[in-house]
Parts: C-alpha cells; sequence; structure tokens
C-alpha cells in the first residue's frame, strides 16, 4: 500500500526532542510510533492510553491549546 497521507500536528520543541530521543533508543522513527499508534486505534477501535481529566487546571489548559491549534 502506498503511503500518500500526511499528519501534521504542533507539539513543544523540547517534547519533540525527548520523545525521539526514546524512540531512536527503541530504534522506532516517529513515522512508525505514529502508524503503530493508527493501527492499534483503528483495531481496537478505542484510544490505548488512559485519559484522565484530573481537575479544572487540566481542562482549561486543553481547552487553550485547542483553540490557539484551529
Amino acid at each position: 500500500m502506498s503511503k500518500e497521507a500526511f499528519i501534521r500536528a504542533r507539539i513543544e520543541p523540547e517534547l519533540k526532542i525527548m520523545a525521539e530521543g526514546v524512540l531512536d533508543e527503541l530504534g522506532i522513527t516517529p513515522t512508525q510510533a505514529i502508524t503503530m499508534l493508527y493501527k492499534k486505534i483503528a483495531r481496537e477501535h478505542e484510544w490505548p492510553i488512559e485519559l484522565k481529566l484530573s481537575n479544572a487546571q487540566t481542562r482549561k489548559i486543553l481547552e487553550e491549546t485547542d483553540k490557539r491549534y484551529r
């Protein structure tokens, strides 16, 4: 299957560096990591990581982030 679809996301540069360092240690590219995440979501029809909103401050931060990147 041809890989022609693109995903674009904005994240903090420090987070990108740290995560890619871990992926490199694991021998996985960012593209492979995203592909694995998408395959798991498609296969199981659910988000593979437990999500919790711990408080109002967390909800406010998520809402502000959503508004900023729309």
